[in-house]
């Protein structure tokens, strides 16, 4: 398991240097590295309800639209 979780921490801080590198000081990926992953995160467990959001979300700016006056 530690050897798992060590590949996966070096696969990532490698990324990191390949990706980020000239654009960050590499005392900053951390600073980059962690909103992205607390996004991704959260893209991952709201996955399954994205169509019926997407849907849901049409359907309020089409009645937004009809009661503000729209066509």
């Amino acid at each position: 398991m530690e050897s798992s979780y060590n590949q996966i921490v070096s696969l990532i801080w490698n990324i990191a240097d390949d990706v980020l590198r000239d654009v960050f000081l590499r005392g900053q990926y951390r600073d980059v590295i962690l909103p992205m992953v607390v996004l991704r995160r959260l893209d991952a467990l709201l996955e399954p309800t994205k169509d019926k959001v997407e849907k849901e979300y049409a359907l309020e700016k089409q009645q937004d639209y009809f009661d503000e006056g729209g066509c």
